[in-house]
């Protein structure tokens, strides 16, 4: 969802119902964003001979007054004022390093930032990126900060490219087709550069200079920001095996993200690992006396 294409679209029309659901068909409370299904006497039976559209479009409800929904694909929230709000469409929705995204969901928080007139979020090369149409001068430090503020981490894009306006179709929306093939050089992130002190710290800093032909690669730097993809963090993945022998799962890997935060969580590993191997020692002394 973009600015131009939010709104307001008010209450169902009497004889109708409205009701904003999730994955599973269960009702949301007010303020949340789900699918917004619609019931009542007009709702029909479903499509004439085409059962599989039928079955996905139309589903049933115990909570309907007749029984039967119809899914309309569209993504609404209810507000505090009884009023339904258009979030988008679920074609927007993407998975990116195992997470289900709304792109409406991060577009809507970066149109908060000042400076920001319209915004666009999409996947391009296994990362999540933004365009902002701005005249500001910006920094991605500038843009993570504020995002993390609306959105959880899962939902904050890898790169960010500024311009003085989107392209449109001819329908007034962004053409997201045409924003694939511009040529823009990212916002610098501006991440400080805190040099690797430990020895896992270092080792981990050279797998990620390699994997992501960048160096030097400091403590702080996030992997993503940095220019990793769901591919090249399978690489880590594999690499972290092969010299630490610790089995770290993506999801594991993704919330970690920063360089000293997957550090950490080897070395607390490791520690784990000494004192165990040091207890099953001291318990194999002792029974040998």
């Amino acid at each position: 969802m973009t600015g131009s294409e939010s709104l307001t679209i008010g209450r169902p029309l009497p004889g109708w119902t409205a009701h904003v659901v999730d994955p599973m068909g269960q009702i949301l409370p007010t303020g949340h964003v789900g699918e917004l299904c619609i019931g009542g006497l007009g709702v029909s039976r479903g499509y004439w001979n085409r059962t599989e559209l039928t079955q996905k479009l139309f589903a049933k409800a115990s909570f309907a007054e007749q029984g039967r929904l119809y899914r309309t694909g569209d993504l609404a929230r209810w507000t505090s004022e009884g009023e339904l709000e258009f979030w988008g469409r679920i074609d927007f929705q993407v998975k990116v390093r195992g997470h289900r995204i709304e792109l409406g969901e991060i577009e809507h928080a970066l149109e908060q930032l000042d400076g920001v007139h319209q915004a666009a979020a999409a996947v391009k090369d296994h990362q999540l990126v933004a365009y902002l149409a701005t005249e500001s001068a910006l920094t991605g430090k500038n843009i993570i900060d504020h995002l993390s503020k609306y959105v959880p981490d899962a939902l904050i894009p890898d790169q960010y490219y500024a311009l003085p306006s989107l392209p449109l179709s001819v329908s007034g929306k962004v053409d997201r087709k045409a924003l694939g093939k511009l040529t823009l050089s990212p916002l610098e992130v501006g991440i400080a550069y805190v040099a690797p002190k430990t020895e896992v710290q270092q080792v981990l800093a050279q797998l990620w200079a390699e994997l992501l032909k960048q160096n030097p690669v400091g403590l702080k730097h996030d992997f993503f920001f940095a220019g990793g993809n769901s591919l090249k963090l399978v690489r880590l993945q594999t690499s972290i095996a092969r010299e630490f022998g610790i089995s770290l799962s993506i999801e594991e890997l993704v919330s970690l993200r920063t360089l000293e935060a997957m550090a950490d969580e080897i070395e607390s590993i490791q520690l784990v690992q000494t004192q165990t191997e040091s207890s099953s020692s001291t318990a194999m002394e002792s029974f040998s006396i």
